[in-house]
């Protein structure tokens, strides 16, 4: 390990930087994926005209494994702070061949759905296995209260929009749009976010109101 990746291993505001950048993303997805749901469903019908409606449930499925990007790019970040590229490519390789092989088989015997199987492999345990070691060579805690609570939230509204998915159109963006509104007030109200979390988000809030009156 050189002088510069002691020095950065050792610094405990870079890592508590890095530990709420890791909440921000996880949050940051939850809502994303939110939004995509909400808007796909009458996209997709609106495009296919009633012919592809498989596709909401494929996107359903795919979603919540792309997530696990990000802890793939954060683990690479990590390993590669000692240098350490043929880790991050030996970890890739292998996941890369088991996903293959899964992803031949399950598509062989079950289709569309093994194809996915396949995919959600390989994002999962890519970014499991490479934040692992990435949080071996760079240890940085988990806010575990925050991620549970985005974790928890976030599968009750991936089964509550799907179950919606189910009714017509007028039931689901009725029922998810008051969803989504309370979602967001529970977070803001609550003891979520820290005092300079919240007002960050105030300034950020007050920016966008006064640019929408002078506009």
């Amino acid at each position: 390990m050189n002088l510069t990746s002691s020095a950065i291993k050792n610094n405990p505001k870079l890592k508590n930087i890095i530990t709420k950048i890791i909440t921000y993303i996880a949050l940051a997805y939850i809502i994303v994926s939110i939004f995509i749901l909400y808007i796909f469903k009458y996209l997709i019908e609106l495009i296919g005209n009633g012919g592809y409606t498989d596709s909401y449930l494929f996107v359903f499925l795919l979603i919540p494994a792309l997530g696990f990007t990000a802890l793939n790019y954060i683990g690479q970040s990590l390993i590669h702070l000692n240098n350490k590229t043929k880790t991050t490519g030996f970890i890739s390789f292998i996941v890369t061949v088991i996903s293959i092989v899964i992803s031949y088989f399950a598509t062989k015997f079950y289709g569309t759905f093994g194809t996915i199987l396949g995919i959600n492999f390989y994002l999962i345990a890519s970014g499991l296995v490479l934040f692992y070691y990435g949080n071996k060579e760079f240890t940085v805690p988990i806010e575990s209260k925050r991620i549970g609570v985005i974790l928890i939230s976030g599968i009750f509204l991936f089964i509550a929009f799907y179950a919606l998915s189910l009714y017509s159109n007028l039931i689901f963006y009725s029922i998810s749009t008051l969803l989504i509104l309370c979602y967001i007030a529970a977070f803001y109200l609550s003891d979520f976010f820290h005092i300079e979390e919240k007002r960050i988000i105030d300034k950020g809030i007050s920016t966008i109101l006064n640019y929408a009156k002078l506009g």
